[in-house]
């Protein structure tokens, strides 16, 4: 860099202060691509006191990497925001606190299995509808082919036999993939054994796939369960969760009683205003 005869907008001093700090000399928040996999409770967790969503972000300290859960409120707007959180201590605290509370009951369980059962029997009765509605077109398609055949033999005039021809043509390509369709059903293997032992597996295991789920599994955990975002303040902890259908049917409260899902389990609650 050459040095100018001209007045500088800033020093010299203050341009290599700038220029160290963007290659990460000192403490910065870095946000590279994918670096939003580090934190699988990003978008799922919210300040309590300004109602702002926590982000997360990787701060680069002389080349060593320190993620941290943060509000992204400013401090002017709220107690709690730019005041960072270790994703370490974060993060333990709620496979301690929260994940255990998010395995559902064995009530939740068995009510989720009779729901797939009436899914997969409402299921194939829809096919069995299906199925008896393609064969009555069948039989009509056949019948309506065998009276053009029978026209076809008692007519002389050329153009209307290449109608005739035509229309029969475009009925046989019709009757053939219904036919197609009908096969292709009568193939497949409808079992529920699978798709029951892959719910139960889900919903008893939920702790084991998440620490042993990545990124993506982490998230889908969330997002299955999840009905609003979590309140969590460093100094409060974690707040109440909120959980969607059916992990929040009925559920033990403290004095062993069963209670209903409140309106709140529907859906994320509003916001005050």
């Amino acid at each position: 860099m050459v040095l100018g005869k001209h007045k500088p907008l800033i020093s010299h001093k203050t341009h290599k202060q700038i220029q160290h700090r963007l290659n990460g000399g000192d403490a910065s928040y870095k946000n590279r691509e994918g670096a939003i996999e580090d934190f699988p409770l990003r978008g799922y967790l919210v300040c309590p006191e300004c109602g702002n969503n926590m982000t997360a972000s990787n701060t680069v300290k002389k080349g060593k990497k320190h993620p941290y859960y943060r509000c992204k409120s400013s401090p002017k707007i709220c107690t709690y925001g730019g005041k960072s959180i270790k994703k370490a201590d974060l993060e333990a605290q709620f496979e301690e606190e929260i994940l255990p509370k998010l395995k559902p009951s064995e009530q939740v369980t068995e009510l989720t299995k009779a729901i797939l059962q009436r899914k997969h029997q409402q299921k194939l009765d829809n096919l069995s509808r299906e199925q008896t509605y393609k064969r009555q077109e069948l039989a009509k398609i056949d019948n309506n082919i065998k009276s053009l055949v029978d026209k076809l033999t008692t007519t002389k005039l050329y153009n209307v036999q290449k109608v005739v021809e035509e229309k029969i043509d475009k009925m046989v390509q019709t009757k053939e993939k219904i036919e197609q369709e009908i096969k292709a059903v009568d193939k497949v293997d409808i079992n529920i054994g699978t798709s029951q032992k892959l719910v139960n597996d889900f919903m008893q295991g939920i702790d084991i796939s998440w620490k042993k789920g990545n990124f993506n599994k982490k998230q889908s955990i969330l997002r299955i369960i999840l009905a609003s975002k979590i309140p969590y303040t460093k100094k409060t902890g974690f707040g109440t969760i909120s959980k969607r259908l059916p992990f929040c049917v009925t559920e033990d409260n403290d004095n062993d009683e069963g209670r209903m899902v409140g309106a709140e389990g529907f859906e994320p609650p509003t916001k005050a205003l």
